[in-house]
């Protein structure tokens, strides 16, 4: 990984975030843990942990623990959908970017640590092909590892397996984490991973899964037959539809009754999609990828 390459791939998430909903988004992080340091962590955990299969593939860890405070998991309440999206969304690009291949799909999940201070936080990943929960079950006792802080410098490295401090190199799982999902794949593990797949149009939603966007409208709404299916009331059951129309992708609103917001910004009818945009119904965001 060169510095150039982090920088970009902040960049790019940085400019991520700032099309998210307004309002929502522009809340001050000044004394908890910030967005964008939790994409710098995602970053440099697949560099620090990468490894390399039988083929010479490059693997990179897909499934993420990120634990934070009470204080700072209600500084993230109503965006944490959103944010998650975005995380998956930049892991992608880095991967294709770095050449990077996954096990298995990527995954992102808050965990709320009620012995942590505000403003740190800890990440544990890990290189997982089967499904399933793949954290402990008790983590009152199992906690890996020294914290970060999430207003100031780092912290040294510490002791525990899949470290999120500076200079960590792959240290011993602890004896309590050897036996669970969350135990690591050692280097050079004969597995076969599917390749990155190739970028295509599509929705991201808040749990990470892509929609593609084909030639067939992609309607969003509570109906069990939509493309996209939202389990709120303040979402009509046909709400707004994607389409493909000559080169480029458009957002309809389908005569809901809280109509649909693009950028933060309710539409009039319709609007064209660009890279990026957020599109909101109800309390429920998806970003599109034009590519």
């Amino acid at each position: 990984m060169t510095t150039l390459h982090v920088l970009v791939g902040l960049q790019n998430f940085e400019r991520g975030l700032e099309r998210m909903v307004d309002g929502v988004f522009s809340r001050a992080f000044k004394t908890g843990v910030r967005p964008v340091e939790l994409g710098r962590r995602m970053l440099r955990e697949m560099d620090e942990h990468r490894s390399v299969d039988v083929h010479g593939r490059r693997i990179v860890p897909n499934q993420y623990a990120l634990f934070l405070s009470p204080a700072d998991i209600a500084n993230f309440s109503g965006i944490q959908d959103a944010l998650i999206a975005e995380l998956i969304e930049s892991a992608h690009d880095y991967a294709a970017q770095e050449g990077y291949y996954f096990m298995g799909p990527v995954t992102v999940d808050f965990v709320e640590r009620n012995d942590m201070r505000a403003g740190r936080f800890h990440v544990v990943s890990q290189m997982q092909q089967a499904t399933g929960d793949p954290y402990p079950t008790d983590f009152s006792t199992d906690f890996p590892g020294d914290l970060e802080t999430g207003f100031g410098p780092e912290f040294e490295s510490g002791s525990g397996w899949a470290d999120s401090s500076a200079g960590a190199t792959h240290p011993a799982a602890p004896d309590n984490l050897a036996d669970s999902p969350w135990a690591p794949v050692g280097r050079g593990s004969r597995v076969t991973p599917p390749p990155v797949a190739r970028p295509e149009p599509h929705l991201t939603l808040g749990t990470g899964e892509r929609v593609p966007l084909g030639l067939e409208p992609a309607v969003i709404g509570r109906l069990a037959g939509c493309a996209v299916v939202v389990s709120d009331l303040n979402v009509s059951r046909t709400h707004a539809q994607v389409r493909r129309q000559g080169g480029v992708f458009i957002v309809s609103d389908l005569g809901s009754t809280n109509g649909t917001l693009v950028n933060g910004t309710r539409i009039d009818g319709e609007q064209v999609l660009q890279d990026g945009d957020v599109i909101s119904v109800g309390a429920t965001h998806m970003r599109f990828g034009a590519s």
